[in-house]
């Protein structure tokens, strides 16, 4: 199925680095409740679920005249849209504050990295667009930002401190081995990433490295997570999206490899969302995020036929969907309120 809105932008090869999209089709089926909150604010599917105290949930939303980062309560409430304009706005990244967004904007030009004041239509550019500059982690403190980019040719991982000085690059590899997606630990140690070592039809396994680039261990053996991953508050445990005959699902794992455990069941059913360029073919349960305090991980999925946010409990319980419009929404984060 062909999306009517799929950006098809021209970007050297990389196979993943945490997705996002845009939709053509609105749902066929829907709960009575989210259809009178579409009509009243193209909003969420709250039930009986009260919201989060100290987060809100952050995702992207895509659009054919701008995709943008908004923020919803975890009851599918209070809505509010963070960046503006015609470009694709994604991976977005919060610090611990809640104040500071960091996040990759995608033009045709290429993808830079992007330093915002919480909800403000102005930002810093950090990273020159013709870099393709994406996917950044504040560290704890929020004084470091690590992404990813393909500044020498090939998709390795940086830090930089957040006004955009003292680079450091961290992974050396040559083509067709790549690095993405990278995650700092809590306690700002440990860098998760995923890495690709051969060409664009191969898996991206986890992999763990010191905040200063030196490598510890391959964390998963066969996985292919192709969208996104995070880390539990308590840094013990990963979530991670991992590719199974050709249909997302969402998984957690151990920090040292061990109870690599199913945690979604995604029966396949939706077309591939195909928005072309940098971003994958998609389908199924994708870019899942931890929650600050541990209770839930927020997460996209295309159970209803497009991708909307959903919201399910480490232990696979309390599934439910908080976002129902006629765009698709994903890459999804989380925003402190402090």
């Amino acid at each position: 199925m062909v999306n009517k809105w799929c950006f098809h932008f021209k970007t050297p090869d990389v196979q993943s680095v945490d997705s996002l999209p845009v939709r053509a089709s609105m749902k066929n089926h829907r709960p009575v409740a989210c259809s009178l909150l579409m009509l009243a604010a193209l909003s969420g599917c709250g039930g009986a679920h009260a919201p989060m105290a100290d987060a809100m949930v952050s995702f992207t939303r895509f659009a054919p005249n701008g995709s943008n980062i908004f923020t919803v309560e975890t009851d599918g409430t209070g809505e509010q849209q963070i960046t503006f304009g015609e470009a694709v706005d994604a991976h977005g990244t919060w610090a611990r504050t809640g104040e500071q967004l960091a996040y990759s904007r995608v033009t045709p030009m290429g993808s830079s990295i992007q330093l915002a004041q919480g909800t403000t239509e102005k930002a810093t550019s950090l990273t020159p667009e013709n870099e393709w500059g994406m996917v950044p982690s504040f560290s704890p403190d929020a004084a470091r930002i690590a992404y990813a980019s393909n500044r020498d040719g090939n998709f390795e991982i940086y830090t930089m401190a957040r006004d955009g000085t003292d680079l450091q690059q961290l992974t050396f590899s040559d083509y067709p081995v790549s690095h993405v997606g990278p995650k700092y630990a809590p306690d700002g140690q440990t860098i998760l990433y995923a890495k690709r070592l051969r060409d664009e039809d191969a898996d991206q396994d986890l992999y763990l490295m010191r905040a200063n680039g030196i490598p510890i261990r391959r964390l998963t053996q066969g996985a292919n997570n192709a969208e996104s991953r995070s880390w539990s508050p308590d840094g013990t445990r990963i979530v991670f999206n991992n590719v199974v005959a050709g249909v997302g699902q969402i998984f957690i794992v151990n920090v040292d490899g061990t109870d690599f455990t199913q945690l979604t069941r995604n029966a396949g059913t939706s077309p591939a969302f195909e928005p072309g360029g940098i971003f994958p073919s998609m389908r199924g349960d994708i870019t899942p995020a931890w929650s600050p305090d541990g209770a839930w991980i927020a997460y996209a999925s295309d159970a209803d036929g497009d991708f909307d946010i959903y919201l399910i409990r480490p232990d696979g319980s309390g599934k439910h969907q908080i976002t129902n419009t006629p765009a698709h929404e994903l890459s999804v984060g989380w925003r402190p309120m402090n």
